[in-house]
């Protein structure tokens, strides 16, 4: 099966002939899977998914995704070394492109021996891939599936026969129609104008402000914090009390973060990118379980002044959130994605964004599978050096909201990228305190 590739998939594969563009999932699991199982279950997965034996192909000045002819994905397992090891190799992956000519886009590693708590029965699976062949909601399907054949192997049965999926168009051909064709080309006439007149007045406010260097040889560096389930649920309950969503609120905390520790105390003007699942929106909605990058990237621009106040400012991005979807921007900014990742590194001349957040809300992952607990799932995606200075990867697992944050360590060290953590977590304990004791 082959197809061109669409809008989102251009933009990431150009960004990849530059700075890999991965996304790595880590299971951290007591009484998973061995090599010998990981592989029955991931030929399985191979037959029912095509995307999993994706190479991308270039033909008569055309981009193609081919799914025939591939490998099979590498799966090495190493033994535990220390505490920090699984997150010694995730920092391996992101800055490691996967050949995606050759194919396939994914990688595996199991790491096995003793956790930090003592289990011996304890083992990390990460899953690296190229960021073009899944978004969130199809990889949180493909880990469930994963673990489900995985603990059928475990417990001795047959793994069943499963419906094989076809290559899906890309997400454009499932657009509203008045985002295709001669429709979008009307649409994009005002969204441009839109977009440079907010780039005329960035610029004239950031005159004199922080501006974050641009250093070529970055590398991307990992941070993992996890809220309680009694954090996580208050979080939740207040954001519906304010009528706005969790995502609102943790992008108010992310950008209030970043300016609280990066910048110098004045007012300012920052840029946050927030990622939407356009599954839904799609004539019809796509399914997780069909693999393929279905989002886009939204950024927007608001001001910050010193000391702001989070539900306010959570407001404030869920009010220009709403305007830019009602304008029906998620469906444009995925249309132009490929010519603004051209334009920015082209001339690597400044950064995107300040901040950005990908929130993915529950993940279709149980804790138990059989056998197997997952303990903690985590995931975070790749970085560049015109890349927000900090993001984060957010989702709800067993009640607990879990922050996965990556940075450049051209930008921060450890220990700063460890205190805007810490700052993200006191803005948003003291944003529910305020409202518990009123």
């Amino acid at each position: 099966m082959k197809r061109k590739l669409g809008g989102i998939e251009k933009a990431l594969l150009y960004t990849d002939s530059h700075f890999p563009m991965n996304a790595v999932v880590v299971l951290r699991m007591v009484n998973g899977p061995s090599e010998a199982v990981l592989h029955r279950a991931l030929s399985r997965l191979r037959e029912r998914h095509p995307l999993l034996n994706a190479r991308v192909v270039r033909e008569r000045g055309n981009i193609y995704i081919d799914t025939q002819g591939t490998a099979l994905p590498l799966l090495k397992v190493l033994s535990r070394q220390g505490t920090r090891h699984w997150k010694e190799i995730v920092e391996e992956e992101v800055n490691t492109p996967l050949d995606v000519h050759t194919g396939p886009a994914l990688r595996l590693t199991l790491l096995t021996g003793s956790s930090e708590t003592g289990e011996a029965n304890a083992s990390d699976l990460i899953i690296t891939f190229m960021h073009l062949i899944m978004d969130a909601p199809s990889a949180g399907n493909l880990v469930h599936e994963l673990l489900e054949l995985c603990s059928l192997l475990l417990n001795g049965q047959d793994l069943p026969p499963l419906e094989v999926l076809s290559l899906m168009p890309a997400a454009e051909s499932f657009f509203p129609a008045k985002y295709r064709g001669a429709g979008a080309v009307l649409q994009l006439i005002p969204f441009f104008l839109r977009q440079g007149a907010d780039e005329i007045l960035f610029k004239l406010r950031v005159l004199g402000k922080r501006k974050i260097p641009v250093f070529p040889s970055a590398k991307g560096k990992i941070f993992s914090m996890v809220f309680s389930k009694e954090l996580s649920n208050e979080l939740r309950k207040q954001s519906r009390k304010h009528l706005t969503t969790v995502n609102n609120l943790f992008n108010a905390a992310i950008l209030k973060a970043v300016y609280n520790r990066r910048h110098d105390g004045r007012g300012t003007v920052m840029r946050n990118f927030n990622f939407a699942d356009l599954r839904p929106y799609l004539v019809p909605s796509l399914d997780p379980c069909f693999m393929g990058s279905n989002f886009s990237m939204m950024r927007f621009t608001v001001k910050i002044k010193a000391n702001p106040d989070t539900w306010e400012l959570a407001n404030r991005i869920s009010r220009i959130t709403y305007k830019s979807f009602n304008r029906g921007e998620k469906f444009l900014n995925n249309l132009v994605s490929p010519y603004l990742m051209r334009m920015f590194l082209r001339f690597k001349s400044s950064r995107m964004a300040d901040t950005a957040l990908s929130y993915t809300g529950s993940i279709p992952v149980n804790d138990q599978y059989g056998a197997i607990k997952v303990r903690d799932i985590h995931a975070f995606v790749s970085n560049f050096v015109i890349g927000p200075e900090y993001t984060a990867q957010v989702r709800l697992f067993d009640k607990r909201f879990y922050w996965d944050i990556l940075y450049l360590d051209c930008d921060m060290d450890y220990q700063e990228a460890a205190s805007v953590a810490d700052e993200i977590r006191r803005i948003l304990e003291d944003a529910v305190k305020e409202q518990v004791h009123e």
